[in-house]
């Protein structure tokens, strides 16, 4: 036998002592190997899984784990000869002389139990690329594989569902309910977008959520989008733009402008003034100093977005996702070679994943149709090309604005939101500097009546 065949080692005795400090002081034992990310299928000694089940079961139920109540919890499943008998459950139970050992050996079991996972992970993918070496897709593959292995790692971070009491999730909801009241009108709970109306509407954007914010050509989708994402990095998250349309370069301008508050066109024709010289200094040391990531691949596939995505959330803890745009990217498939549409679906499918596995909100511009042109008003239906967009997405922005009368506000739709309210939202854009504003003008601003009817064209 290979040495590649060879099962890793379990270690038997540490988990005899785990399982022994389960019984003697559940309270303290089994909620210290709740954090440590150990359950039941980590146990590989005869009987021993079963036994921690059991154990865990009755926590669970707040009933006893003693000696005399985990046998009975075991007769009555019929499970007690299963594991061995009331011999192998006695000698569990006395199998550790102190409660202090039990972080070395809880380290030790699932030292074995990740050992194994990896060897089990690495013969899966060796059988899945023996069976397609002829006729698979490499970039799938190649996904499959970094898919597998973020996965492993982050299942040994985090808590293991099967040991998570509703406590866990009762607190955590209590905490956000409490975070709600103390920053009520004055903060959000997500990452934050910079604009008092779209936070007040949204509470930020949270971990795991699909954000599509779209737009016809030239109504300034990438600016705002890119003024969400300077004010998320400047607020101490760390983020990563995809640009597929746009160069690195074009958008660092844009970054330094915005943030120095300075004309991008004045800037480029090199018509500067002398107070123009030390925003721009001071803006370029802020934006370097900036944990922000641009990769400026044209044509991205996802298998390659989400590769570098995982390596940027585990390397530098990026906390939001920006793709310009969603109709530029591509992802090789059957599916997608016989209909655009499926392609698209797989695309937007796959970043609602990521977005999940990540926990992090995923931000992808996307382009509408003509059809929002030509009515003024932008509306879901109007997503190009795919109607999974809308179903994939949590929250989808539609932005418009009136070209032609830079003094009248854009109006930005929040047209779908899984957890919250819909409706218009009133922005300023200034086009010399690529920014949008809150709009500070009351009469549209505050106006509910006109935030429910739509906004109606100053008369000629």
């Amino acid at each position: 036998m290979s040495t590649l065949d060879r099962i890793p080692n379990a270690s038997p005795e540490s988990e005899r002592i785990v399982l022994s400090c389960m019984m003697q002081d559940p309270a303290n034992a089994i909620p210290f190997i709740i954090e440590r990310n150990l359950g039941p299928e980590a146990f590989r000694g005869p009987g021993h899984r079963t036994l921690c089940e059991s154990l865990v079961d009755l926590f669970r139920q707040r009933r006893a784990c003693d000696l005399a109540s985990v046998t009975q919890h075991l007769i009555d499943k019929g499970l007690l000869e299963e594991v061995g008998g009331p011999a192998l459950v006695a000698e569990c139970a006395i199998a550790s002389p102190t409660l202090a050992i039990l972080p070395e050996h809880v380290d030790e079991v699932r030292r074995k139990a990740l050992l194994l996972r990896i060897w089990q992970t690495c013969h899966d993918l060796m059988a899945a690329a023996g069976s397609h070496a002829d006729d698979g897709n490499p970039d799938q593959m190649l996904d499959d594989v970094e898919q597998a292995f973020y996965g492993l790692r982050s299942a040994f971070q985090k808590q293991d569902e099967l040991l998570k009491p509703a406590k866990v999730f009762v607190d955590a909801a209590v905490n956000q309910f409490e975070q709600a009241y103390k920053s009520r009108g004055t903060g959000v709970l997500g990452v934050p977008t910079g604009f008092v109306d779209l936070d007040r509407m949204l509470n930020g954007l949270k971990g795991g959520q699909l954000i599509v914010l779209a737009a016809r050509p030239s109504m300034g989708k990438s600016a705002l989008a890119m003024n969400i994402l300077q004010h998320a990095s400047g607020q101490g998250h760390g983020c990563a733009l995809f640009s597929l349309e746009m160069s690195g370069m074009e958008m660092a301008q844009r970054m330094i402008c915005a943030e120095a508050d300075v004309s991008l066109q004045r800037v480029r024709d090199g018509f500067l003034s002398r107070l123009d010289f030390p925003r721009i200094t001071q803006a370029v040391d802020r934006v370097g100093q900036q944990n922000v990531w641009i990769d400026e691949t044209p044509s991205l596939s996802l298998y390659a977005l989400r590769a570098r995505a995982r390596r940027l959330r585990m390397q530098h803890g990026i906390g939001l996702i920006v793709i310009d745009y969603l109709q530029l990217m591509r992802c090789p498939s059957k599916r997608g070679e016989a209909n655009r549409a499926l392609e698209i679906a797989d695309i937007t499918g796959g970043l609602k994943t990521l977005a999940k596995e990540l926990d992090i909100p995923i931000i992808s511009l996307a382009q509408l149709n003509r059809d929002a042109e030509r009515r003024g008003e932008p509306k879901l239906s109007d997503l190009r090309e795919s109607g999974s967009i809308e179903q994939d997405a949590d929250i989808v922005l539609l932005l418009h604005r009136n070209k032609e009368d830079a003094s009248e506000p854009s109006r930005l739709f929040v047209a779908k939101q899984r957890n919250g309210p819909v409706g218009p939202i009133d922005l300023m854009f200034d086009g010399e500097k690529t920014r949008f504003r809150d709009c500070t003008d009351r009469k549209y601003s505050n106006n509910e009546e006109h935030r429910q009817a739509g906004y109606k064209k100053k008369a000629a």
